[in-house]
């Protein structure tokens, strides 16, 4: 029997971030011994809006994969997002930026987006995307790796039960490289 326990490590305006565990039974030479696997579920919170990604839930995003860094323990990362949709992409309703005195504030509040993709594609965990509803715009493109990389474990979402299988997972452009359901 699974036991599973959740709780929630960091709360931000429009990002959660939940470690959440549970038990496996393992068989060893001499016996059976429980093993303790840990892994972090990072949720968009904008359901209203259908997740959509304005300034403040980048750096939010910014923020959160940069606490999850120094996580040693958690080897896996799961971005999700609450409600009826992954992410329906940037925030349309959102109103122009404030007035920004200097060119380079400017050129640093135009770049939040690049370093949010930065800070997922740099997290030294393994990171899926767990997609559902609608996916558009800025995620579809996020992360992109600069290396080509091998996973032996990844980590699927059956109901409420994680299972790992071994198989091999290129990293392409596109962060969880498909749909995981």
């Amino acid at each position: 029997m699974l036991t599973e326990s959740s709780q929630t490590i960091l709360t931000l305006e429009n990002v959660q971030v939940q470690e959440k565990c549970f038990e496996v039974l393992t068989a060893k030479e001499q016996g059976k011994e429980t093993q303790l696997i840990s892994y972090a579920v990072v949720w968009l919170t904008r359901s209203k809006s259908r997740n959509a990604l304005n300034t403040k839930t980048l750096e939010d995003l910014i923020e959160a994969f940069s606490f999850l860094q120094t996580q040693y323990h958690l080897n896996v990362v799961v971005l999700a997002g609450k409600g009826k949709s992954f992410c329906a992409g940037a925030d349309l309703k959102a109103g122009p930026e404030p007035f920004v005195p200097t060119a380079r504030e400017k050129r640093y509040r135009l770049q939040v987006g690049r370093r949010a993709i930065a800070a997922i594609e740099n997290l030294e965990a393994i990171t899926i995307a767990k997609v559902h509803g609608h996916a558009a715009g800025g995620e579809c493109g996020c992360p992109s790796t600069k290396r080509i990389q091998t996973m032996p474990w990844v980590f699927v979402q059956v109901g409420s039960v994680w299972f790992k299988h071994v198989i091999y997972v290129l990293y392409a452009r596109t962060l969880g490289c498909g749909f995981l359901k």
